[in-house]
């Protein structure tokens, strides 16, 4: 099932304040960004990078944690939450104009649940929006 929607958004969110940039690779559904890679001390190694992977598979929002073999950080595989209904990672540069992924400056999750509740269905939807640390 995943944590909550909420914690779902926090990671996404905390993961995009620290990133470097945003892959050329992100999507729609797929958010890959880029993070300076730490040693074991807590320190940025310079021009080496770990990958923050987001993607929408089936009904699942699905955290990958991809270290390189120099940083310190642990690898990760998690399933954020479940029911999802529809996610949107949208890009903008620094006035808020829409832009390749590349080319983003903020990036803004919209993600959408959809759960069963009693004889109907409910709908939970939910954004966040963070600037890179570098722009």
């Amino acid at each position: 099932q995943g944590v909550g929607l909420n914690d779902a958004l926090e990671n996404v969110r905390k993961n995009i304040k620290e990133a470097q940039s945003v892959e050329a690779t992100s999507s729609a559904e797929t958010l890959v960004l880029k993070l300076p890679s730490l040693d074991l001390s807590g320190n940025v190694i310079a021009n080496i990078f770990d990958l923050a992977l987001y993607t929408k598979e089936g009904n699942k929002l699905r955290y990958r944690f991809l270290p390189d073999s120099q940083s310190a950080r642990k690898s990760q595989d998690l399933l954020l939450t479940g029911n999802v209904n529809n996610v949107l990672f949208q890009y903008f540069d620094a006035v808020g104009l829409p832009v390749s992924p590349a080319q983003a400056v903020n990036v803004k999750l919209s993600l959408s649940l959809r759960q069963r509740a009693g004889n109907g269905f409910e709908t939970n939807i939910a954004t966040t929006e963070a600037r890179l640390r570098n722009d």
